[in-house]
């Protein structure tokens, strides 16, 4: 629903920038876990991907002295094909892919930017 009312709200042939992490690119090296400190806060990250779900679920655990603090967040993380499946059945009719430095998108980018247009 939320990608119909994106899309509803072009003009036809008004162009979509999505900028995100995609399936494709990201799955293939994912790290489960994650450890660094920002100042005096240490923070550990533990990921998992839930394949059924098609989800990233995180645990953040952040530690300052003796204070520790738990947060939890759930991704949903798509692939390429899915998107532009999606846009187009909301009434996209072509997409142009690129990787973070405009080149074009590849299973070795770091992230994708996908522009879609409006029929």
């Amino acid at each position: 629903r939320q990608a119909e009312a994106v899309v509803d709200a072009l003009v036809p042939g008004g162009r979509l920038l999505i900028d995100t992490l995609v399936a494709d690119t990201l799955l293939p090296g994912f790290v489960p876990d994650a450890e660094w400190s920002v100042g005096d806060v240490d923070v550990r990250e533990h990921r998992r991907y839930d394949d059924d779900r098609k989800r990233v679920e995180t645990t953040w655990t952040f530690t300052s002295g003796d204070e520790v603090a738990t947060q939890r967040t759930s991704v949903r993380i798509y692939a390429l094909e899915e998107l532009t499946d999606l846009l187009a059945s909301c009434g996209c009719v072509s997409f142009q892919a690129y990787d973070g430095e405009l080149a074009p998108f590849a299973e070795t980018s770091d992230r994708l930017w996908l522009v879609a247009t409006k029929g």
